[in-house]
């Protein structure tokens, strides 16, 4: 059997009339009289009457505020990397966008350096990276904390501070109790040779070295 087209008739012209007058909607004024919307819109138009559009909400909706790329939050973005984890990923858990992301580890790269691919092959390799990323969080830590690393300091070469540190730049810290810390925390800032870190902080950090060096691993001055 065939659908018998729709016709407009006086009394559906009404129905429409009053319903926009009410504030309805096309989609709604098509449902109550059987026509499509667009055949509602389009006849409503021919009879001079219009449906108002709804009014956007007038609560505006607040600007996300950025967070500033600290020390610590470069720090925390440097370990994931170290970890071979995926920009993608890296923005994901820093909360920003992959394109941000991006950006932050082309503007630091003594940070972010060059890694070796997943699929590389090369486990021993990644391995050691995914090591010394963490020895370089712990050592990091343990500066923040207030032990008193000043002592593995290297006569005639002067610190620089963490802000200022490039890749060729050893990044052992060198802080104290009374001594700044966070961007301006003074760091080795010898010729890097090992890592990230020149021979002599290498042999602290790495070891082999003497025993109270090793003991520094697990807290400046043999500290638990």
């Amino acid at each position: 059997m065939l659908n018998t087209p729709f016709k407009w008739t006086d009394q559906n012209i009404a129905v429409l009339q009053n319903m926009v007058k009410e504030g309805c909607s096309a989609a709604e004024v098509a449902a109550r009289i059987g026509c499509s919307r667009n055949a509602a819109i389009g006849k409503a138009r021919r009879i001079g009457s219009l449906f108002h559009s709804r009014p956007a909400s007038s609560v505006p909706t607040p600007a996300k505020k950025r967070q500033p790329w600290t020390e610590e939050r470069i720090l925390k973005a440097a370990a994931l990397w170290a970890r071979n984890v995926t920009i993608t990923s890296m923005a994901s858990t820093m909360q920003v966008r992959v394109s941000t992301m991006a950006v932050v580890i082309d503007r630091y790269p003594q940070h972010f350096p060059k890694r070796v691919r997943p699929n590389s092959g090369n486990v021993s390799k990644i391995a050691a990276i995914l090591r010394r990323s963490e020895r370089e969080e712990k050592a990091v830590e343990r500066a923040m904390r207030g032990y008193d690393s000043s002592v593995f300091a290297i006569t005639d070469v002067g610190p620089v501070r963490f802000v200022d540190l490039t890749d060729k730049h050893c990044k052992f810290p060198i802080s104290c109790d009374e001594g700044p810390q966070g961007a301006d925390m003074p760091c080795c800032g010898a010729k890097r040779t090992h890592g990230s870190y020149c021979a002599h902080h290498a042999g602290i950090a790495y070891g082999p070295g003497t025993l109270s060096e090793r003991n520094a691993l697990n807290g400046i001055g043999g500290q638990q």
